[in-house]
């Protein structure tokens, strides 16, 4: 509210935080390496709202209610994070993506050589 001039700090349980995102002032995810954390009182509290103990999250993009977060695997979401769909990409470990539209998410590789299209 001061424009950045003071820093409160919250209690968000101590983990490697990887991605953070803002729907608007109230509801955000915050992305760790297992888990992916929401708010809904602009980032006062945080609770789990998916873990997958298999995958190792990197990165968060959101357009429209879109989400998709993957280390080899994309996790997309069209209803912010209720409900999530897995998309396997063989033989890439994904580690950015970026979306277009609800039908077209870009994956980029970890050492950023390859770039996939994923139509939904």
């Amino acid at each position: 509210t001061d424009g950045g001039s003071s820093w409160l700090k919250n209690s968000i349980p101590h983990a490697l935080y990887n991605d953070i995102y803002f729907k608007d002032h109230y509801n955000g995810l915050l992305i760790t390496n297992k888990t992916i954390y929401k708010t809904s009182d602009g980032g006062i509290t945080w609770s789990i709202h998916f873990t997958d103990t298999l995958t190792r999250f990197t990165t968060v993009s959101v357009k429209n209610d879109v989400l998709a977060s993957a280390w080899g695997n994309i996790y997309i979401s069209r209803d912010f994070g209720l409900t999530w769909e897995t998309q396997n990409i063989p033989d890439m470990e994904i580690r950015g993506v970026g979306i277009i539209d609800s039908s077209n998410i870009f994956a980029t590789s970890y050492c950023g050589n390859e770039i996939e299209n994923y139509t939904a």
